[in-house]
C-alpha cells in the first residue's frame, strides 16, 4: 500500500500493518512511509539512551510518543497515551 507521507510529503510504500492499537495505528498505518517509520525506529533509541528515559515510566512513555508526534507530523490531538 502506498500512502501520501506526512513528515515527506511523498507518496511511498507505507508500512505493512499499523504498529499500534487504536487511532494512533492506523493514522501511522495511513499516514506514514516505511522510510520515515524505519528513521523514528532508529531516532527513538537515541532519544531514549540520551535522556535515559524508561518505558517503564509513564511520563517517559509520554515524553517519547511526543517525540514521535513531532518527528512524524502527526495531529497533536491524536497522539494521546493511554
Amino acid at each position: 500500500m502506498e500512502v501520501r507521507c506526512l513528515r515527506c510529503r511523498r507518496i511511498a510504500p507505507g508500512l505493512p500493518e499499523p504498529p499500534f492499537s487504536g487511532p494512533l495505528g492506523v493514522l501511522i498505518h495511513e499516514r506514514t512511509c516505511a522510510r520515515c517509520w524505519r528513521d523514528w525506529a532508529g531516532l527513538i533509541d537515541k532519544i531514549m539512551n540520551e535522556y535515559r528515559l524508561s518505558f517503564a515510566n509513564p511520563q517517559h512513555v509520554e515524553a517519547a510518543f511526543e517525540q514521535m508526534r513531532r518527528f512524524l507530523q502527526l495531529p497533536r490531538e491524536v497522539v494521546a497515551v493511554g
